[in-house]
């Protein structure tokens, strides 16, 4: 029982952070299209289709980290908290958290992008 506890928490910590959600997410749309939505003739399709749509996601999320490593919105965000601790100016804060704004709305494009060039390359 400890060798599964360990296996299971090397691969929790070796895939990426939000695997779980990812998976349950592909699980219930999959579920929902064969039950509720009766869509039997594109049930390939959408087998087909969630898989490439997530490893778009993943390509794009850490192709960002890559691209932009020193520009993660959660560093930004970091400063953002550290300079209101400490009283910073108004002038200051308001850079840094238009800073967050831009790498998330960035990450999201890019993770957008590679998403939509996954679904439509297969």
């Amino acid at each position: 029982m400890d060798k599964l506890k360990a296996a299971w928490a090397t691969l929790d910590g070796a895939l990426p952070r939000l695997w779980k959600s990812w998976v349950l997410t592909a699980l219930l749309i999959v579920l929902l299209s064969f039950f509720v939505f009766e869509w039997f003739d594109r049930l390939g399709v959408i087998l087909g289709k969630v898989p490439l749509i997530t490893i778009g996601g993943l390509l794009g999320y850490y192709g960002d980290r890559g691209l932009f490593p020193y520009a993660r919105p959660g560093d930004i965000k970091k400063t953002v908290d550290e300079l209101e601790l400490n009283g910073a100016p108004l002038q200051v804060g308001t850079l840094y958290v238009s800073m967050f704004n831009t790498a998330c709305i960035r990450r999201a494009l890019i993770v957008v992008g590679c998403a939509i060039g996954m679904a439509l390359a297969a």
